[in-house]
């Protein structure tokens, strides 16, 4: 898997990405994964690239670590969405749950904290 990052720490973010991409069991070929400091509702973005190269952006903007890295697990859960679940023909239905009651947003939010506290469980025994 090829990972590029931008605007984010390029080291601690790719072991990251690697470590959720084991932790959800999928193998795309190509991830990017850039930072910006934009303002709003969403603070993060996963892009479809094509069937396994995906673009997740995060906004950076006001926002500690935990928070951009949590942002990152929740997108790399819908990029795993993508791949097993086909994720991309739900999002085009026209007849979608309301935000809330999507199962692809509960499930990106409901694990998405616990892989940024395991990561930082296994830095903290490996230092």
């Amino acid at each position: 898997m090829k990972i590029r990052v931008e605007n984010l720490d390029e080291s601690l973010t790719t072991k990251f990405v690697n470590f959720c991409c084991e932790e959800l069991q999928i193998s795309p070929n190509y991830i990017e994964v850039v930072g910006d400091d934009w303002e709003g509702d969403n603070t993060g973005l996963c892009v479809d690239l094509d069937e396994k190269d995906f673009l997740v952006v995060v906004s950076t903007k006001d926002r500690n670590l935990t928070q951009i890295y949590t942002t990152i697990a929740h997108e790399l859960i819908h990029v795993k969405q993508h791949m097993k679940n086909g994720l991309g023909s739900l999002l085009d239905a026209k007849n979608k749950p309301p935000y809330t009651q999507r199962w692809w947003e509960k499930e990106a939010r409901e694990k998405s904290s616990d892989f940024v506290k395991k990561f930082v469980d296994i830095l903290e025994q490996t230092s």
